[in-house]
This record gives C-alpha cells, sequence and structure tokens, in this order.
C-alpha cells in the first residue's frame, strides 16, 4: 500500500535530535541516528489534501498548523490462529519519505523508487512508521524531534471505485508518550492493500503483503 501522512501541530516545535526508538527496525536506526533537522523550502500553507469525510483540523483545535507531509511504503503484518482462519492485521512497518512539496492527493505510485544517490528526484528518506510491542502505531521522524505515538481517532473508507485500499484514517498523537509536537496524524490517500486476502493459506502464499 502506497500512503501519504499530513501531520498537524498547534505549535512550532522546537527541533531536537533525539535517539532513534529501540523498537525501530536496526537498519533505519542506524541511518536515521546521523541524519540533521531539515527545513522545508515549500510553502505548506498552500496544501490542500484530498475530500474526505474525517474532520477537519479546523474543527479540533483552530491553532494546529500543517508541520510536513510525509510518504510511506513497507510492509503488512498478519497473524493467524489456524492455516483456514482469517488473517488479523498485527501491525506494520513503513519507511517515511519528505512529500512536504507534493500534493497530499497526488499518485505515490508514480514517485521514483530508486535511492537518492542514483536519482536526485527520488524522495529523501526522513523515518520510519512501527508498531510499538503494545501495538501502538509509531511515527519516528528526527527533523521533527524523535517519536510520536498515536492512536486512531476515526476513518473512513478510501473512495476508490475498486474497494481495494485501505481506510483513511486520523490519528491522534499521546502527548505524553511523544517526542514531538505532533498533534493530529491524517493517512490520506492510501492505495494498494492486502487485506482481502481469504485465508492464512492465501497469505503464505504472499508472505510480504505491500504496505506502501
Amino acid at each position: 500500500m502506497h500512503f501519504k501522512l499530513t501531520l498537524l501541530t498547534s505549535f512550532i516545535a522546537a527541533v531536537t535530535l533525539t535517539a532513534a526508538h529501540p523498537h525501530a527496525p536496526v537498519h533505519q536506526r542506524s541511518r536515521l541516528a546521523h541524519r540533521q533537522a531539515d527545513n522545508t523550502t515549500c510553502d505548506l500553507t498552500t496544501q490542500t489534501p484530498p475530500a474526505n469525510t474525517l474532520t477537519p483540523p479546523s474543527t479540533i483545535d483552530t491553532s494546529l498548523k500543517l508541520l510536513m507531509v510525509a510518504e510511506g511504503r513497507g510492509t503488512q503484518n498478519y497473524t493467524c490462529s489456524s492455516p483456514t482462519a482469517t488473517p488479523t492485521p498485527f501491525g506494520a512497518i513503513a519507511t517515511l519519505y519528505d512529500a512536504s512539496c507534493s500534493s497530499p492527493s497526488s499518485n505515490t505510485s508514480t514517485r521514483p523508487r530508486r535511492p537518492r544517490q542514483e536519482n536526485p528526484d527520488a524522495p529523501r528518506m526522513i523515518g520510519v512508521h512501527f508498531f510499538t510491542s503494545s501495538l501502538t502505531p509509531d511515527f519516528f521522524i528526527p527533523a521533527l524531534g524523535g517519536n510520536t505515538l498515536a492512536k486512531k481517532a476515526e476513518d473512513m473508507p478510501a473512495p476508490d471505485a475498486s474497494g481495494a485500499n485501505v481506510p483513511w484514517l486520523r490519528l491522534e498523537a499521546d502527548v505524553a508518550g511523544s517526542q514531538t509536537g505532533v498533534r493530529q496524524i491524517y493517512r490520506v490517500p492510501s492505495l494498494q492493500d492486502f487485506q482481502r486476502q481469504d485465508t492464512a493459506q492465501s497469505l503464505k502464499d504472499n508472505p510480504n503483503p505491500n504496505y506502501l
């Protein structure tokens, strides 16, 4: 699945570099540990999310400001109680890329996939999304100060004709457990999913469902 995240804050937090969360994948911890904070050169006030029925930021808190737009690509995890059981989502892991200078409604499947050193137009890696041991969504972005723990506040069906895409989400940050000033996260839009695997056996035949 491809997805984009819109991160909002109620204030512009001072950027501090923080050690990676211990549950973050080892290879990504090492890649992100030395990254420096970057300020986007784009005018975020011009960003307009795709039409959706999620509660808009202005209704939640008039002081909310757009902080960043990120693109995620990775894999979805599932668990099954038996070979014939229906797979149950069990967290996910995704690499996050800078998408603040592109439209949240743009098709993420058309973005370059080669590394930046090979293709300067490729998106810049800025962090990682994963689930903690307690299955809490975590977004680790060093440039924002570290980890943002979140919980789902609401969802809506992805507005596509195929019905194959995962729902669009609004998540609320766990302020006490987070290291950043992020307060709200919107996962819009999303593309692709293997959530519709019928049984554990069908999932076994596709062991690494895309979460892009």
